[in-house]
């Protein structure tokens, strides 16, 4: 003789049937509730990671456009990045390459050393039929 499991005329089929949506659909908005978050998180730290980086380009740019590049001497260099760089940046440029024995390096601020980050842009010149390479660092202050 068959024992009913509830006075149901179905049985528990509509119960489980509705129990297993109502977990699905709670999973899901999980999942949804936890993407967007990450997803917006990422899309705030990479603008401001860009802006840095245009920043960095721009002022590579100009300073290249000035001609501060050409000179290949530092108190220029330094002058020209006082003068463009935003208040609260630190940078370094780099000039490597052509007859130079080592690298000219002018800087506002020494490199941090832990958890910072960092943009680079390189641009790269001709002076005297010589090829020259700038890189330049930016990091907040």
């Amino acid at each position: 003789m068959k024992k009913p499991s509830c006075a149901l005329r179905f049985g528990n089929k509509g119960f489980v049937f509705t129990l297993d949506v109502a977990i699905a659909v709670f999973i899901l908005v999980g999942i949804l509730a936890i993407s967007s978050f990450y997803i917006s998180r990422t899309n705030e730290e990479s603008l401001s990671r860009i802006q840095m980086e245009r920043t960095g380009s721009d002022i590579l740019a100009l300073v290249d456009y000035n001609g501060a590049l050409e000179s290949l001497s530092t108190d220029t260099l330094r002058t020209s990045l006082n003068v463009l760089l935003p208040a609260n940046y630190h940078a370094r440029i780099e000039i490597s390459g052509g007859s130079l024995e080592g690298a000219i390096v002018t800087e506002t601020s020494l490199l941090p050393f832990q958890n910072e980050f960092i943009v680079t842009a390189e641009r790269s010149f001709l002076k005297d039929g010589q090829f020259y390479k700038a890189k330049i660092y930016v990091w907040l202050k």
